[in-house]
């Protein structure tokens, strides 16, 4: 029968698996980083080994994770083989990172990348954690065939958040009945295995290339490369303290005597979907009496006996079986080395039932649940440094701000103040967090330059801003660029520029040092008033000139020229020479001051003219 997918949690699993409930089981988990034509599936040799399509279905498969949890955990059980596979999606593989994208546009322009990727990152551990507490073998998945050494800080953060976690998930497993009391002591029921599957060889290892370059390898040379590989990921393991002599005191441990490392040779054909659909179509056509499961050209093909698939020389199925037959032997993986190799790790294969229910409550408390409180802060380095290196910063930037201020100044000094103390700040500071820093490096300044140390910045008649604290004028008048609620416990005082001025009275013979005025009666009044009084001048005749006063509300400036009909002859009239007043021609003659004062002036003028 065809093993059904599920996902975790899988709470359908007494009907669904109700004649397996009571087998021992061991549990495979894959995990890891996978290119984008895999479309997120690190399972696709696992669907070999199970003869079925489970984890790649169709050819149009496009899966997608949870976008709560960024991630996503399906499963299948095979009966023959008495394994539970797992299969972890997230933001790992290119696939869902790409689709997933658009949403994390909008948070990575507000809070920057390195921020959005702890968060990815944080998701993405929490379902790492489940899967090292649930599982007997681990398979880490990677598209190069090297080491990816960010597994490194991500292993040992994980460490340390299990044992933190431990009395707690010995709690949630003691609430399960059929879990033994070492599977609840230690929070595990053993120190998983994790094996590398690289999906990708050295290049003079490839068929497709070796044919072409001519270069004839045979399987030791691999199988020497795949040594090496292993040595050289077991030393920097070993060296980070990733894993330990004693199996049982780390996250994880590495078989010392069987083979841990698988490369392709040779590349997927279903990776690529137009060949292989081609491919497919070509046999379809030469032998029209094969059946649709045959051909697989289906969208929902069962059988996976694929006639252009090439054949892999070390076969996966055999890599892994290796590791499941020890599994159900009697002692389990002994994996401790050197003086504590004759150590016994608690080891046992649960029975599905007790396994999927212990499952679906570890799932509760490290995935969906609420996050593990220390887990965030080991992970997020990169934001824990800048927050170091910023707050370090901020006070070295805050003082450069406040060297040297006198007691009031402008906005335009303060404005030049904070692009220094900015300047300074961005030379120390660095990482995610240093926007935010900077905008509460300005806060802090406007607030300590607007704690009594704000110019009042008033502008007199000449231009001059007022030099006093912020207050309201005399007049009661309220300052500018203020708001209202802020404005009105103000103190109330005259305007002062600082600047003097020396002015003569009305008749001009005595002079005297005035303010700065910033009115138009302290301009053009008072000053002049008490001056007067003291030169006695204002007590002199005073010839009233008579000005204009309208005798209509609707008034406004005369026009020299009221028409283009009269103007002409106006024109005419004024550059015509007056040979009567004995003036040579001129072009400006008819401008003569007596003539525009006969012109404009009327009776009056008429008066002062015959005077």
């Amino acid at each position: 029968m065809k093993p059904k997918k599920f996902f975790l949690p899988f709470t359908t699993f007494q009907e669904d698996l109700a004649p397996y409930l009571d087998s021992k089981t061991v549990v495979i988990s894959l995990f890891g980083m996978s290119s984008y034509q895999r479309r997120s599936c690190k399972a696709g040799l696992v669907d070999e080994i199970l003869e079925y399509q489970i984890f790649k279905s169709s050819v149009v498969d496009d899966p997608d994770v949870d976008p709560e949890t960024m991630n996503c955990i399906e499963g299948c059980y095979s009966s023959s083989l008495k394994v539970l596979f797992l299969h972890l999606r997230g933001m790992f593989d290119t696939h869902s990172l790409v689709k997933q994208y658009q949403h994390l546009k909008d948070e990575m322009n507000e809070k920057g990348y390195l921020s959005v990727w702890a968060q990815l990152k944080h998701s993405y551990a929490r379902a790492l954690l489940f899967l090292f507490s649930i599982s007997h073998v681990l398979i880490v998945n990677h598209p190069s065939p090297c080491l990816d050494i960010s597994y490194i800080h991500l292993f040992r953060a994980l460490d340390t958040v299990r044992l933190k976690l431990q009395p707690s998930v010995s709690e949630a497993l003691s609430k399960i009945s059929g879990v033994s009391s070492d599977w609840v002591t230690n929070g595990r029921f053993c120190s998983p295995r994790v094996l590398w599957f690289f999906e990708n060889c050295p290049p003079a290892f490839r068929h497709q290339i070796a044919s072409k370059l001519g270069v004839d390898w045979k399987k030791e040379d691999l199988k020497k490369v795949g040594h090496d590989l292993e040595d050289q990921i077991y030393s920097i393991l070993r060296k980070s303290r990733v894993i330990t002599n004693v199996s049982t005191n780390s996250l994880f441990a590495i078989p010392p005597n069987k083979e841990y490392v698988f490369m392709l040779t040779e590349p997927d054909p279903t990776q690529d979907w137009i060949p292989y659909l081609v491919n497919t179509m070509v046999d379809l056509c030469r032998n029209p009496n094969l059946s649709m499961e045959q051909n697989h050209c289906s969208y929902g093909y069962e059988s996976l006996s694929d006639p252009h698939r090439p054949t892999v020389e070390q076969r996966f199925q055999v890599f892994l079986q290796q590791h499941i037959d020890q599994a159900f032997s009697p002692n389990g993986f002994e994996d401790n080395t050197g003086r504590h190799a004759h150590l016994i790790n608690p080891f046992e294969t649960p029975p599905l039932g007790v396994l999927l229910e212990a499952a679906n409550s570890l799932h509760r408390l490290m995935v969906s649940g609420a996050p593990p409180s220390p887990l965030h802060s080991l992970l997020d380095t990169d934001v824990r440094f800048s927050e170091a290196r910023c707050s370090k910063v901020l006070p070295l930037a805050t003082a450069t701000y406040q060297e040297n201020l006198p007691a009031n100044y402008t906005r335009e000094y303060h404005l030049k103040k904070v692009s220094h103390a900015l300047g300074v700040f961005g030379e120390y500071a660095r990482g995610p967090l240093v926007e935010s820093y900077i905008e509460q490096l300005q806060k802090e300044c406007e607030r300590h330059w607007k704690s009594g140390r704000q110019m009042c910045e008033v502008l007199s008649m000449t231009g001059n801003p007022c030099t006093k604290p912020l207050h309201k004028g005399d007049g009661g008048e309220l300052p500018l660029h203020q708001p209202e609620a802020s404005r009105m416990d103000l103190p109330v005082m005259e305007h002062c520029s600082g600047v003097r001025y020396i002015s003569a009275c009305d008749c001009g013979r005595r002079q005297g040092s005035r303010e700065d005025p910033f009115s138009v009666r302290a301009a053009n009044r008072d000053f002049y008033q008490l001056l007067g009084e003291e030169c006695g001048c204002d007590l002199l005749d005073r010839i009233t000139f008579p000005v204009f006063q309208p005798s209509t509300q609707d008034y406004r400036a005369a026009q020299l020229f009221s028409g283009l009909s009269g103007s002409g002859s106006r024109r005419e009239n004024a550059h015509t020479p007056n040979k009567d007043l004995g003036t040579q021609p001129c072009d400006t003659q008819g401008l003569s001051l007596a003539y525009v004062s006969v012109q404009s002036g009327g009776e009056n003028s008429d008066m002062l003219l015959g005077e």
